[in-house]
């Protein structure tokens, strides 16, 4: 279960799947909070999806205690960036970004 890549020879984005779960968790801990009002219900309802998806995953292609890392990541980024601040992360075959906006009212 690597992180992002393949080895330190091969350094190349090897699949999204970090990514989804950092991204996925976040952004529905973000959509949730805006549905529920309550950012604390709203990290839960993510984490609880994040670890069925993980339950499904250990099925198909077995646990990751490293997702469920990311997972943790996205909800609490989402809940402890100021509301002014948003997050966005993609990636490409050679890198992981990182893109913090700061929104001026």
């Amino acid at each position: 279960d690597p992180w992002y890549y393949v080895d330190h020879q091969n350094w190349y984005i090897k699949a999204p799947d970090k990514w989804t779960h950092y991204m996925g968790t976040y952004a529905l801990t973000e959509i949730t909070h805006q549905i529920v009002r309550d950012k604390t219900l709203a990290g839960v309802f993510a984490l609880g999806m994040g670890l069925l998806k993980e339950v499904d995953d250990g099925y198909r292609e077995g646990w990751s205690r490293r997702d469920l890392l990311v997972d943790f990541g996205g909800v609490a980024s989402s809940m402890f960036l100021p509301p002014n601040m948003k997050l966005l992360a993609y990636y490409d075959d050679s890198s992981v970004m990182f893109k913090l906006s700061l929104i001026v009212p």
